[in-house]
């Protein structure tokens, strides 16, 4: 019935409609012409366990350096912005004074005041220690290394590599973080953008780099240079005739990170349960091709190496 898709890939996602299969299958042979993955990272190349216990994005890791009156103006902000985000109604001045605010928590100073009394300060390490406990590089590193690897994010990433594809991952969330789970895990990215912070001699965490911020509705290719580049514009209107791009993410926006028809965006399973009709539209909704049926990435998998073997078939087998 299809010319690529497998039976294997065809039982692991799900469709707005079953006649939607045929834009999946085109989309597949447009990949085979050449093609670069971009990855969202938190809750895509990670996950929070299922069912989800708590919270292990690259934000969330950091959040036990807060003290406890700075967890408390965090979870506000989350809890107001992040209802915006998901109904589509955050703006642009939102989300940077969201991000920003949040940067300041972690990179405010936690230095011992010259004037706070010796008893002042044990008394404050007794019942609050992070409020004056500095964070430093080996501490980021080591919440990172928290982070947890989505099933089958292993296999995925080693078909990548295997097949040469040039690997992408843009974060909201904070790059450090990932950059050290990625390490810990072995499945380094080509690119990874997202905000990094700066660290002074000692290895004190001192700031954030401005200029590295990427928030929700920046995380796309028009804000984003290195993904431009790696998608190798064919003119400065922005077509591209080569190559194509596979999408991962798991968020509304996240289909947004690369424009065009020569895209096949998929989006991870739901991870409060089963994919009800409210998230599957809520996905198509947004621009997915397709939504994976359980927790894992195995089916992406699958997509990356029938790919691989479509760009293997003799010529007249590949007649598309």
């Amino acid at each position: 019935m299809y010319r690529f898709l497998t039976p294997e890939i065809v039982e692991g996602i799900q469709l707005p409609a079953p006649e939607y299969a045929q834009v999946v299958d085109d989309k597949i042979a447009l990949l085979a012409k050449g093609y670069i993955a971009v990855h969202d990272v938190d809750l895509t190349m990670t996950t929070n366990g299922f069912p989800a216990k708590e919270d292990l994005t690259s934000w969330g890791v950091m959040v036990p350096y807060y003290d406890e009156a700075d967890k408390e103006v965090d979870g506000a902000m989350w809890g107001i912005f992040e209802k915006r985000q998901r109904a589509g109604t955050l703006t642009n001045e939102q989300a940077e004074f969201w991000w920003e605010s949040s940067l300041r928590l972690i990179t405010k100073d936690r230095s011992r005041p010259n004037h706070m009394s010796d008893e002042q300060y044990e008394g404050i390490m007794r019942t609050d220690p992070q409020r004056l406990t500095p964070i430093t590089l080996d501490m980021v590193r080591e919440a990172g290394e928290k982070m947890h690897p989505r099933p089958g994010v292993h296999e995925y990433t080693q078909a990548l590599r295997d097949n040469r594809i040039p690997n992408a991952w843009v974060t909201a969330g904070l790059a450090d973080p990932c950059e050290a789970f990625a390490k810990k895990q072995n499945i380094t990215p080509d690119i990874l953008l997202g905000t990094r912070f700066e660290f002074d001699r000692q290895g004190v965490l001192v700031d954030w780099v401005p200029k590295t911020v990427i928030h929700p509705l920046i995380k796309n290719e028009q804000c984003q240079t290195e993904i431009r580049e790696l998608r190798q514009p064919d003119d400065f209107e922005g077509t591209y005739a080569s190559p194509g791009t596979l999408l991962l993410g798991d968020s509304i926006t996240d289909p947004q990170m690369v424009r065009g028809s020569k895209v096949l965006r998929i989006s991870v399973a739901n991870p409060h349960g089963a994919n009800s009709e409210e998230y599957l539209a809520s996905r198509h909704d947004a621009g997915y091709d397709i939504v994976l049926q359980d927790e894992g990435l195995y089916v992406a998998t699958a997509i990356v190496r029938r790919i691989s073997e479509i760009r293997q078939e003799p010529p007249r087998s590949a007649a598309y």
